[in-house]
């Protein structure tokens, strides 16, 4: 009696319930990029293991607090979080999912060689049982942390699922590749209608970079600011993607003289009157600080002022 009470406690199914909300909820969490979120909702689903010893479960939410700690840039504890969940039985529930931790591990750790083999191992897994979205995120993350191109594989992906994620990974595999600056800020457009702020911030950032390439300042800008933005919702994220970024152009002691007069409303020929400039020369700066500060009016100066470096 004594035993059967104690198998009864062992699988409280109001327990195994929570935890399993709390691990549905960290993985929501990863793919929205609120990585630090997501740690907290894992971190609660291991307690609820560890207390009720839900060994199997354990091992899949480990899988998941590991791989925040990594997508947060700490490679100690994704580490530490590994080995423990090692400790414990293999859990073949979403298997091939729970490896992004090792690879991300390795990301982290800065040993990009090993994290590129992980990915590509785990998405052949996920390929050789049929899980398709699985693959799918596991090819797309080898694409962000490495750069290998996994356009191909990725757009018969998205033609055989219904996911508009698998779509939007599709996508962006195929812009990085091409380095098609529009397409990358259109991924980043998809990415952020999915409510998936780290990939868009990502995205954005690589439209950033292209735009940058092609000579087109003012559009560079204006990608980095938004990348900045979206990537402000992700709670500290430390991924490869976030730092390929094309660095913005300060404004020169000059220009940013004249913007911060002509933000407050001041017209060019009474700034050129103030400064001893001529009324040309007043217009001229503020183009440059236009394409600088990705604005085309006066109407956008103070909201750009407030993000300048």
């Amino acid at each position: 009696m004594a035993r059967l009470k104690s198998e009864i406690e062992v699988t409280c199914p109001c327990c195994h319930t929570a935890l399993v909300v709390d691990a549905n909820l960290g993985r929501v969490a990863t793919l929205q990029g609120r990585v630090a979120t997501a740690r907290r909702y894992y971190a609660e689903a291991a307690g609820l293991a560890d207390v009720h010893r839900f060994a199997g479960p354990r091992r899949l939410v480990l899988s998941g607090l590991a791989l925040a700690h990594a997508m947060l840039g700490d490679a100690d504890a994704a580490a530490r979080v590994l080995a423990e969940s090692a400790a414990g039985p293999p859990f073949g529930f979403r298997g091939p999912e729970q490896q992004l931790a090792d690879a991300w591990t390795a990301v982290a750790a800065r040993q990009p060689a090993e994290a590129a083999e992980l990915f590509r191992d785990a998405a052949a897994q996920a390929a050789s049982t049929g899980h398709r979205t699985a693959e799918s995120w596991l090819l797309h993350d080898l694409m962000r942390t490495s750069g290998q191109d996994t356009s191909a594989r990725l757009r018969e992906l998205a033609g055989a699922c219904d996911s508009p994620l698998v779509s939007a990974r599709a996508r962006h595999a195929a812009a990085t590749r091409a380095r098609d600056a529009l397409e990358l800020a259109g991924a980043a457009d998809d990415f952020e209608a999915l409510g998936a702020m780290l990939l868009a911030a990502e995205a954005a950032a690589g439209a950033a970079e292209a735009f940058s390439q092609a000579g087109d300042r003012r559009a560079a800008t204006a990608a980095l600011r938004r990348a900045s933005d979206l990537a402000a919702a992700c709670e500290g994220a430390a991924t490869p993607g976030l730092f390929h970024t094309a660095a913005a152009v300060p404004l020169s002691d000059r220009e940013r003289e004249i913007v911060m007069l002509a933000a407050e409303g001041t017209s060019s020929k009474d700034i050129a009157e103030r400064l001893y400039l001529s009324v040309r020369t007043v217009d001229n700066h503020l183009q440059h600080a236009y394409a600088k500060l990705g604005v085309s009016s006066r109407a956008g100066l103070a909201q750009a002022l407030g993000s300048d470096a």
